[in-house]
């Protein structure tokens, strides 16, 4: 009894509080709590930010510098917080009870709670699930940009039932991003048919999305933290383009009844035959005007006033608010010669896309191309024909190569295009190593 009174008392003297911050390159860094008794540590972050020059990591506080005002108040705050933290350490103590990282969390807000006043049940916070549902709700953003929003919303919900919780803004910790990128490594889905793991693209999308709603949230002043360690991964994919000579091969294209019925056979039936036939010319053409602008598909799709005679096109870009001006391409010219002017009708993404499709096999363009992604943390490589995976922003990646290709400087090009920077632009240029090569086989550094 006498050993394990001692023993008791051990590791009670050996009780340690201490905070830290993760990133002291960053200008600004969320403090961090580490508890250590019961041979354990446990991390908690306790809401308080500080600039990093000005932390003490031998004091564990804010440096009281004349420079930096807010000095006495962290410091002030980190003092409330050795308490609360202590006393929780204590308690389980007491009880001589080693809790989980949960149950010391859970321990800690329970405390936190009633040392403002309120009762130890009561959860006063807006949880980020309710956050980003009213955020989705009430802004202006593209459907598109929504439908985003709309996936990282379920994929949280999802986590939420998987482990029984609630997630707040402190929840955003290094343990929630492994342990949700973890979850969805291993979660499945549906399409067409056939079973298949996210791939890293879209699990990176996910991360991305609640980095958004993290920080808008901060902005909005819900919370005064700072999201750390949430990486978001991608890879190149292999986006395609189609070259000049695919897409004006698409221009002349005759969509006939015949056509259909050699190249698809009777899947639309005699009394659907003409509408869908003046549908994916209405598609073609919106494709190509697209690709021959560079311009994002909610840009060149809002053009208006537009004629055959005109020597330029121009808008403003809804993302970046500039204005892009850029010659009109003799194949737009001709599609507006063609329907008197009158520009296509634009429609959903989802309704291009699918018949997109339908217009490169139409088209014959159907070269064979090999792509390999990361799906549930593992490398598949799968074939397709080209025409299974155009998309429509597949039209602006073409614009961006096409003229690349044709020795359009970078610069001009991202001009046409809106691009801002040039990192963001160059993951638009899909030109192989052969092909860049042959641009300048017959530059005068190579011949004599």
């Amino acid at each position: 009894m006498k050993y394990i009174k001692f023993y008791y008392l051990f590791l009670c003297t050996n009780m340690t509080v201490k905070f830290f911050i993760r990133d002291k390159e960053k200008q600004q860094s969320s403090i961090r709590a580490i508890v250590s008794f019961f041979g354990k540590q446990y991390f908690y972050s306790i809401g308080v930010s500080v600039e990093s020059a000005f932390w003490n990591s031998k004091k564990n506080r804010c440096r009281n510098d004349r420079d930096y005002s807010n000095a006495v108040f962290v410091n002030q705050k980190l003092d409330v917080w050795e308490n609360i933290l202590k006393r929780v350490a204590h308690a389980f103590e007491m009880k001589f009870v080693s809790p989980t990282q949960a149950e010391f969390k859970k321990a800690v807000e329970r405390a936190f709670r009633i040392s403002k006043g309120e009762n130890e049940d009561t959860e006063k916070t807006v949880h980020i699930v309710e956050f980003a549902e009213h955020f989705r709700n009430n802004n202006s953003n593209s459907k598109t940009c929504n439908y985003s929003y709309d996936r990282a919303i379920a994929q949280l919900v999802n986590y939420e039932k998987q482990y029984k919780t609630k997630l707040k803004f402190s929840d955003m910790t290094l343990e929630f991003y492994h342990s949700f990128k973890n979850m969805l490594l291993q979660k499945t889905y549906v399409q067409n048919g056939i079973t298949q793991h996210y791939s890293k693209n879209t699990i990176g999308m996910f991360i991305k999305n609640i980095n958004f709603f993290f920080n808008e949230a901060r902005r909005q002043k819900y919370h005064d933290l700072y999201i750390e360690g949430f990486t978001v991964d991608r890879e190149e994919s292999d986006s395609i383009y189609l070259t000049v000579a695919e897409l004006v091969k698409l221009h002349e294209l005759d969509i006939t009844e015949n056509l259909i019925l050699n190249k698809l056979g009777n899947v639309f039936g005699k009394a659907e035959i003409n509408r869908k036939i003046a549908e994916l010319i209405n598609n073609k053409d919106i494709f190509l005007i697209g690709a021959f602008t560079a311009m994002r598909y909610g840009d060149y799709a809002g053009i208006e006033n537009l004629k055959s005679t005109d020597q330029f096109i121009s808008k403003r870009t809804k993302k970046t608010g500039a204005k892009v001006i850029i010659p009109m391409h003799w194949v737009i010219r001709e599609i507006l010669e063609r329907r008197n002017n009158i520009l296509p009708a634009f429609v959903s993404n989802q309704d291009l896309n699918s018949n997109l499709k339908i217009l490169g096999k139409l088209a014959d363009i159907d070269s064979e191309i090999t792509i390999t992604i990361t799906r549930g943390g593992k490398h598949v490589t799968k074939t397709y024909k080209k025409y299974e995976l155009i998309k429509t922003h597949t039209a602006r990646r073409s614009g961006c190569t096409n003229m690349y290709i044709a020795g359009i400087d970078i610069y001009t090009i991202m001009g046409f295009s809106g691009h801002t920077t040039e990192a963001s632009f160059r993951k638009y240029i899909k030109i192989k190593q052969e092909e860049n090569a042959q641009r300048f086989v017959n530059h005068p550094f190579f011949n004599k």
